[in-house]
């Protein structure tokens, strides 16, 4: 009876080790990069905001998601430029369904945002910037 019992509880515990392991599988969201395609405009202060799940993302910066808690990233990204007189804004947003996307390596996408410039020289004008992202999935201890 006792070597029934350990085996049991050695395979209780293999078991539990397994869902451990599980459930500490996170997901990492890298900003990689930031950067101008063209600039036809007056002034460079630009302010980028990147938002994943919720988590602010700073360039060159990663959050950690928790894989058993989600299976969909949503980004939103928002830019402006950083002036009194004028307001120019652009933004964009991505949705990636995480089952869609093999996790066993990693993955990087880009997206863009376009700003058209509303001030009174340069009104019309357009500025578009990148933004580079890596996924992948590690085990956090």
């Amino acid at each position: 009876m006792c070597a029934i019992l350990k085996k049991i509880l050695l395979i209780f515990v293999l078991i539990s080790t397994s869902l451990i392991s599980f459930c500490q599988q996170t997901l990492e969201v890298e900003l990689v990069s930031i950067s101008n395609i063209y600039f036809n405009c007056d002034g460079s202060e630009w302010t980028h905001k990147v938002i994943v799940n919720q988590k602010l993302l700073l360039k060159n910066k990663s959050v950690y998601l928790n894989l058993s808690e989600t299976n969909i990233l949503f980004i939103e990204i928002n830019c402006h430029k950083n002036e009194k007189r004028q307001s120019n804004y652009g933004d964009n947003s991505v949705l990636i369904d995480l089952n869609e996307i093999d996790l066993s390596k990693v993955y990087s996408f880009t997206t863009e945002v376009t700003i058209i410039e509303n001030g009174e020289c340069y009104k019309d004008n357009k500025i578009k910037w990148k933004y580079s992202f890596i996924i992948k999935k590690i085990n956090k201890n």
